[in-house]
């Protein structure tokens, strides 16, 4: 009976041991391998994050595009309306040099000698007015989609924080682990807000400096009808002179 109850203790003591060791295992084990349903949702947070990103990034290329060709509109725009005051300014010039003219042979005076260098000096004058004002856009025009393509770029980049997030969970793949997965899923989530502010932020900077850029043309227009007007009216005022003294 004695030894009964040993073997009934005993028995009872190994059991209770053997319980205990595997709720170690299993307490171990669970802290190193995550639930299916942790993974998938991280994958399932990455393609919801491509997703975010992607969208974001068609919408901010199609603004930029469009600010794009509504600075080449209005440059030529601007230099039409610009090249139109340059031609007026012109018939000006010319209808002086032909009033100037008639008074010249109404007092029975050849007025070719004095029409000789004036001709192509005015024609010259025109020309340069002309150049200027398209070389000045034009390099604007270069500035504008300069800072479009840096906009652009900017914007892309970040696919590369969406691919270094893919990358990470990647390596989560084979064990699974909680520690390795959490951190991961954490910077998912942190990345669907941040990775779209991002791209808004880029593109509201990217569409202001484009704007700025693209008011540059008013310059490039004013500049050359003010020289060509300037030009004009001294090498008028030299024909004149001409004119007087024959």
């Amino acid at each position: 009976m004695f030894r009964n109850v040993i073997f009934i203790v005993v028995a009872s003591v190994l059991a209770t041991h053997l319980s205990d060791a595997n709720a170690v295992k299993i307490k171990s084990k669970a802290t190193k391998i995550a639930p299916a349903s942790l993974y998938d949702d991280a994958l399932a947070k990455l393609v919801e994050l491509k997703e975010i990103v992607n969208s974001a990034i068609q919408t901010g290329d199609k603004e930029l595009d469009d600010d794009q060709k509504e600075s080449t509109n209005y440059a030529e725009q601007q230099s039409d309306k610009a090249q139109v005051e340059i031609g007026d300014e012109a018939n000006k010039i010319d209808g002086y040099v032909q009033d100037m003219v008639n008074l010249v042979e109404g007092a029975g005076l050849n007025p070719a000698q004095c029409l000789a260098p004036y001709q192509p000096q005015i024609n010259q004058i025109k020309s340069d007015a002309l150049l200027d004002l398209s070389n000045c856009i034009t390099n604007v025009a270069k500035e504008v989609t300069q800072v479009y393509n840096d906009g652009v770029r900017d914007i892309h980049s970040t696919n590369d924080k969406v691919a270094q997030d893919e990358a990470q969970l990647a390596q989560c793949r084979s064990t699974q682990s909680i520690l390795c997965v959490s951190p991961v899923v954490r910077q998912i989530d942190a990345d669907k807000i941040e990775l779209r502010e991002t791209i808004e932020t880029v593109v509201h900077k990217t569409t202001a400096l484009i704007e700025t850029v693209t008011n540059k043309v008013d310059g490039c227009t004013s500049s050359s009808v003010t020289n060509f007007e300037t030009k004009g009216n001294a090498a008028l005022s030299v024909l004149q002179d001409c004119f007087n003294n024959m």
